[in-house]
């Protein structure tokens, strides 16, 4: 889980980082 890390390191938004966070 990494949660904000994710976010923070794509920070652009992308589904990615949505599946990624989760």
């Amino acid at each position: 889980n990494t949660g904000g890390v994710g976010k923070i390191i794509f920070g652009h938004g992308t589904k990615l980082t949505i599946h990624a966070s989760k």
